[in-house]
């Protein structure tokens, strides 16, 4: 009998959070929200940013507006044990007020493909799921792997990414963009910005011609450049879009988003041969 108690009582902490691990919390940003989720923690979440669509459970959260002057007494309304954001959400909180109230508040920083595995780990330490999330970081970091043991373009393709429209806005090589870019076999033709997404002019991308053009806005990419048929991407209508949410929030979803973009570039190599 005491052992059917005592397996019973370690199943019953496997599947449990910690008593000391944070029960009300509340995440600012959409790539943080998936993140949770994915290790496990979404039970503990109460409420999100407006863009914390995805998974289902997550959209169907109270939503908080994320602007210039959410204040505190906003956040403090869904009594959070632990507030994440990202590092350049400092303007959003009142960061000294939610401090008197004993509210901690994480940043979670992921401006590069390898702060992606930081940031699950982190996360898991900070929600009691530490197991969870350091088997679901190497489980996305194998297919990272896998997906760079690929065959990639023989010759690197110049690429432009478009990541706004007006005004016309771009990534640096320093980014994860930047780096699914060249993960994939592609030579980012503003890579070597000083910004991380510096505003570029429309000659300055017809100069460069790229050979590629991808873009997070599916609705207008093709009708935006097809004024440019001299440009070696349009006459080629190598115009590729990827979904916003796969590509601009480093997350479990990523993968996705990288998977579309390497299988653009060898498409793209297939045609040149």
């Amino acid at each position: 009998m005491r052992k059917i108690i005592g397996f019973l009582l370690l199943s019953w902490s496997t599947f449990t959070v910690a008593a000391d691990a944070p029960h009300r919390i509340l995440s600012l940003a959409p790539n943080i929200t998936e993140i949770l989720f994915d290790i496990g923690a979404g039970d503990q979440v109460v409420a999100v940013d407006r863009n914390s669509t995805y998974p289902d459970e997550a959209a169907k959260l109270p939503k908080v507006s994320v602007t210039d002057d959410t204040s505190a007494e906003a956040i403090l309304g869904f009594k959070p044990d632990l507030v994440l954001m990202a590092p350049t959400q400092d303007n959003i909180t009142e960061e000294a007020t939610l401090e008197k109230f004993n509210v901690p508040v994480e940043k979670i920083d992921v401006q590069r493909l390898k702060d992606l595995s930081a940031a699950y780990i982190k996360l898991g330490k900070l929600t009691g799921h530490e197991k969870e999330a350091a088997t679901k970081s190497k489980q996305l970091q194998d297919q990272f792997d896998q997906l760079i043991k690929q065959a990639k373009p023989k010759k690197q393709l110049n690429v432009f990414f478009q990541l706004a429209t007006n005004p016309l806005i771009t990534v640096n090589n320093k980014t994860v963009i930047g780096d699914v870019i060249s993960l994939c076999g592609g030579e980012n033709i503003f890579g070597k910005e000083l910004l991380s997404a510096p505003r570029v002019s429309l000659e300055a991308v017809i100069k460069a011609n790229p050979d590629v053009i991808v873009s997070d806005q599916p609705h207008t990419l093709h009708t935006d450049w097809q004024k440019w048929p001299e440009m070696t991407a349009v006459k080629n209508q190598h115009l590729y879009a990827i979904p916003p949410d796969l590509i601009d929030r480093p997350g479990p979803r990523l993968i996705d988003g990288a998977r579309l973009m390497c299988r653009a570039f060898r498409d793209v190599a297939q045609e040149k041969k």
